[in-house]
Parts: structure tokens; sequence; C-alpha cells
């Protein structure tokens, strides 16, 4: 069994200037954050030839062209899968209506459980690219921009590292919180935290006690007038 765990995001400035009617005509920027909110994936081999996918309800199909559900039919075509499988997903909040990209989570959670399950790794790009050609052309989903996937497997270390030279031309100190390699934002920022593993789990646990030493830090700080 796979098991694909991808975070929902809150959009901070910008919501709205990723879609095409918007960016076609100038720029976009969108900053975004992820939560420890999430959505989660399961994919299994099916004894059955059949295809079962269970969501708010339950398919059995024998073909894909039956599935209601579009993203799990397009995914299941991109990644080549026409039988045999199971896919059951799972998420924290209710999976629409709220803002949180749940929609473009479970699109690249789905692709990335689907590889993992051929026994292939799709790099985070690949991943971004290919659920946004599954929601906005073939799917043509309304309002699904471009960098709500890119949230989700790139990150927006672009935008935030420009913001750090910048802010840092001001006079500004820069404080990056960081995993693996530590990444574009690592080379830029004034102080660098980089967690070195790569469980995100792990690395989204040290950030938050970081978080609370230095918020308690600059409390204390404000408080006694320096």
């Amino acid at each position: 069994m796979i098991i694909s765990r991808t975070p929902l995001r809150v959009s901070l400035a910008g919501g709205g200037t990723d879609i095409q009617d918007y960016y076609k005509n100038g720029h976009g920027s969108v900053l975004s954050t992820a939560i420890r909110k999430h959505m989660y994936v399961t994919v299994n081999r099916r004894f059955e030839d059949d295809i079962r996918v269970s969501y708010s309800k339950t398919e059995i199909v024998d073909s894909l062209s039956k599935l209601e559900h579009g993203i799990v039919r397009e995914c299941l075509k991109k990644v080549g899968i026409a039988s045999n499988i199971e896919v059951t997903t799972i998420a924290d909040i209710p999976s629409r209506g709220t803002g949180l990209g749940s929609f473009s989570a479970l699109t690249v959670g789905l692709l990335n459980a689907l590889y993992a399950f051929t026994g292939h790794r799709a790099s985070p790009k690949r991943l971004a690219e290919e659920a946004c050609e599954i929601e906005i052309d073939l799917l043509k989903e309304p309002g699904e921009g471009g960098c709500r996937h890119r949230d989700k497997r790139l990150g927006q270390l672009e935008e935030c590292s420009e913001g750090g030279r910048v802010r840092e031309q001001g006079g500004a100190v820069t404080i990056g919180l960081t995993g693996f390699d530590g990444g574009k934002l690592a080379e830029v920022a004034s102080i660098s935290y980089v967690v070195p593993v790569k469980c995100m789990q792990q690395i989204e646990d040290i950030h938050l006690l970081i978080e609370h030493m230095l918020s308690m830090t600059l409390r204390d700080s404000h408080e006694c007038g320096m």
C-alpha cells in the first residue's frame, strides 16, 4: 500500500492572480504558506480487475471512462493504470469550499502516490506541471491557478528568496527555516536554520519549536524595551 500526505495551504496575498485570465494581461504573484492540515491518499492493488475509488461516495467500475471522479480518472490515465487498483482519499478538513487548496492537494498527492505505486519517483516539478494540466487543461476547473499546485510541490522559494534579498537591502534581517538541504532560502537568509532530515513531519515539529522560541524572545525583548 502507498500512502501520500500533502499539506493544505492558506493564501496570504495575491489570491486569484495566478489564474490565466488575470496573469495573461500582466503579472501574477501569490504568497501562501502550507499549514498542518493534510490531504491523504492511499493506493493499493486490487485482486479484482476493476477499479474502486472511495471518497465521499464509493465507485466500483470496470473501466476508467465510467469513473465519475474526474481527478482520479485523469490521474490514472496520466500514470497509465487502468485496472486492479483501489484509491481512497481522506482529508483533515472538508474537501470543498474552504479555500485551503484541497482540490490541488488531492491532485498532487494522488499523482505522487500513483507514481510511487508503479515504482517511479516523480520530481516536484513534474507533479506540479501534470497537476496543472489535469485540473486546468483537461478538467477545466474554474478558479484553479498554477501557483496552487506549485505551492504543494515546489513551494514559493523563488518568491521568498527574492523577498529576502529586498528586505536585507533595506537593513532587515531575514531568518530562514528550512529542511532537507536548505534550498535557495538557506542561501539568501541572514540566519538559516536547516533541519537536515527528509521527514517533513520532523521538520515541521522542529520548526514549530524554533518559532515558539523566537516569538518568546521577541516578546521578552519588547517588554524589556530592548
